[in-house]
């Protein structure tokens, strides 16, 4: 576990808009999905999809993130407000990043977790889940709703949040020798999604992230 304290939120991503690519036009889905999360339902209209990619979290104005990761490129995706402890807890559509097909759903450290093999050749794991909405095998497109935030695996009794990373190669596991098949999700959000800065310039007291 590691803490994030005051001096270092400079490390809070800042909207640039130089750094903005060109994407394609929201996708338009007019029947917005639900799902059950347990403490509520959770919906997604695909506001935050572009062409084959969405924002891994579907409402992206209840979330922020750090720029960097202990150890490995990987994001946390944190939930503004929340307080360590699942009192205040608020269910949050977790969102396939692109297509593809799901290879499994649990891990040990990250708890409730999904794995997924994208169309597009890379591999990728949302983590620290509260419930998965999917299953082995199923087949997802970009925007499916696959899992509600949480704070599951180790994970438990912190802030909520999204373990999110992206691998080259189909082994994820954390350890030095796959680092450099990692990618960084928010200079890929960038490229794919235009998320290219912050989601919320709250300052915030403290970051506990894993």
């Amino acid at each position: 576990l590691t803490f994030m304290v005051a001096p270092l939120l400079s490390t809070l991503v800042q909207f640039d808009s130089e750094e903005k690519v060109k994407y394609l036009e929201p996708i338009i889905d007019p029947e917005a999905q639900t799902a059950d999360c347990g403490s509520g339902s959770v919906t997604n209209d695909k506001s935050t999809c572009r062409g084959n990619y969405c924002f891994p979290v579907a409402d992206k104005s209840k979330v922020s993130y750090l720029t960097g990761h202990h150890d490995y490129p990987a994001q946390d995706i944190m939930r503004i407000g929340d307080k360590p402890g699942s009192q205040d807890d608020v269910p949050l559509a977790i969102l396939a990043y692109t297509g593809g097909t799901i290879v499994n759903m649990n891990d040990g450290t990250g708890g409730l977790s999904v794995y997924l093999a994208g169309d597009d050749g890379r591999f990728y794991w949302f983590t620290h889940l509260s419930k998965t909405t999917t299953s082995g095998g199923i087949k997802v497109k970009a925007g499916d709703i696959i899992g509600c935030m949480g704070t599951s695996g180790n994970a438990e009794g912190y802030l909520e949040h999204l373990h999110f990373h992206i691998s080259t190669k189909p082994n994820m596991t954390t350890v030095p020798e796959n680092y450099p098949n990692f990618i960084w999700p928010y200079q890929d959000f960038c490229r794919t999604v235009g998320v290219c800065g912050s989601l919320n310039p709250e300052q915030y007291p403290e970051y506990q992230y894993l």
